[in-house]
């Protein structure tokens, strides 16, 4: 699985239908729309990669299975936009800056998510991994044991080809 981009619109329909979806709160939406504005007139509108994020995929009791957002080198995460499912248990969205699984050391933690609590992480020129990104629901900050379906997270991560500057 190489990191594969397509057209920045096609990415933004995506992640739109993605947000309405879920539910995602205004404030999540306008730093959507803002984002995607920022790259259609500051960026040129690159070529964007959407990656879902599904609970059932990654939960111990589901497909137990991290999510690959790039298994190749030198990628940036643009954004990771999630939303917990309702149990009140906390965990911990994380991403590894590694090419096919979740690591101890971890490049991005997303708060403690409790209860359908809704959360943005925006990197609007890019946040460089040298190896990968791969992200997984865990049940501490600084661990590798799965969260539960229930306690996990959905939503999508967009990525590009490079960190911009």
């Amino acid at each position: 699985m190489a990191h594969t981009t397509e057209d920045a619109k096609l990415v933004w329909q995506k992640a739109k239908a993605a947000s309405d979806t879920l539910g995602f709160n205004k404030e999540l939406q306008d730093q959507l729309k803002a984002l995607k504005d920022y790259h259609a007139q500051v960026l040129g509108n690159p070529n964007l990669k959407f990656t879902p994020i599904d609970a059932a995929t990654n939960g111990s009791d589901g497909g137990n299975a991290d999510t690959v957002i790039s298994d190749t080198a030198n990628t940036a995460l643009i954004a990771l936009f999630l939303k917990k499912r309702a149990s009140s248990t906390a965990a911990f969205d994380t991403i590894s800056d590694h090419a096919t699984a979740v690591q101890v050391a971890k490049t991005v933690i997303v708060g403690h998510l409790t209860g359908s609590k809704q959360a943005a992480l925006v990197y609007p020129k890019g946040f460089k991994h040298a190896t990968g990104m791969t992200y997984a629901s865990t049940t501490a900050y600084n661990g590798q044991t799965r969260s539960t379906t229930a306690n996990s997270s959905d939503g999508f991560a967009i990525s590009i080809d490079t960190e911009r500057t």
